[in-house]
């Protein structure tokens, strides 16, 4: 078994992307702890990269940030809530509230496509008012220029 298939596909892909950005070996180590300067040469060089191997890893992506919240929400209790600053408890009141309105579809903006239809129709009579209030003053011009000559 050679070295990329031991590196899971979310870790290439993390170094590959710093490799992209610039970043050094040195850097990427420190980004991506336990990886060898071997396998990220082969993840240097390997260009198999396909959309197919993007999209699962953003397939996943979801599921570890699910989990993530879930164990850092289980890390946290009454006690160290009241224990933090003010600002600190307003901020997670706040994170919350947006994330569970995020989730209940609450934070959704409401699109009524009734209104931007009648607001474009609006638009359209006021411009086509100055449109013909602009040719009324074009043939009025005109006639007068006519007129003087």
């Amino acid at each position: 078994m050679n070295t990329l298939e031991r590196t899971p596909i979310e870790k290439q892909i993390y170094a590959k992307t710093l490799f992209d950005s610039g970043a050094t070996y040195k850097a990427i180590q420190r980004a991506i702890p336990g990886i060898a300067t071997h396998t990220l040469q082969a993840i240097k060089e390997n260009n198999t990269y396909s959309p197919l191997l993007l999209d699962e890893f953003k397939r996943r992506l979801p599921f570890k940030a699910y989990k993530l919240a879930d164990d850092v929400l289980d890390l946290i209790n009454r006690d160290e809530i009241a224990k933090a600053p003010l600002g600190v408890k307003m901020m997670a009141f706040g994170v919350a509230i947006d994330k569970a309105r995020d989730m209940e579809g609450s934070n959704r903006p409401v699109f009524n496509i009734v209104s931007i239809v009648n607001e474009c129709k609006q638009t359209r009579d006021k411009l086509e008012l100055q449109i013909a209030n602009v040719r009324q003053a074009r043939v009025t011009l005109q006639s007068n220029i006519s007129t003087v000559q």
